[in-house]
């Protein structure tokens, strides 16, 4: 993910509005997500997911490139260029299984106490931004 480009610069929304279905190596994956920040930018697109025949839940999220999404361009209200929060769709993608995780369930891999945060309080975090960059110049 890193390899060719040190930033890569993630967006995405972690709202399970996605379908994925088995497929060997990985899933099949379809889904429009809303309010991708600073989707115009990023280079991955980190979106939450639902196994068809599963009720959604948070947690489990895919990892695409930006190359195999559509960026939807719906955000242009009055002062809230800055953030770029577009919709995101992606329409039977892909997606190995190590391009997924489970913020939910899966174990942290780094033994910092900001690792074992819960997945909410971690969203909560990121909000406050919203505003700052929707802010008049």
């Amino acid at each position: 993910m890193f390899g060719e480009d040190p930033l890569g610069l993630i967006a995405g929304a972690s709202a399970p509005t996605g379908t994925a279905r088995h497929a060997a190596g990985g899933y099949l994956v379809s889904g429009r997500w809303s309010f991708g920040r600073a989707s115009p930018q990023a280079r991955w697109f980190v979106a939450g997911y639902a196994l068809e025949g599963e009720a959604p839940r948070v947690g489990p999220m895919i990892l695409v490139p930006a190359t195999d999404a559509e960026i939807i361009d719906t955000w242009a209200g009055r002062g809230m260029r800055g953030p770029g929060s577009h919709h995101v769709a992606v329409r039977e993608r892909f997606v190995p299984t190590d391009h997924t995780v489970n913020a939910a369930d899966d174990a942290p891999l780094h033994p910092g106490p900001l690792y074992r945060l819960p997945v909410g309080f971690r969203q909560l975090v990121d909000y406050p931004s919203c505003p700052m960059t929707s802010s008049p110049r």
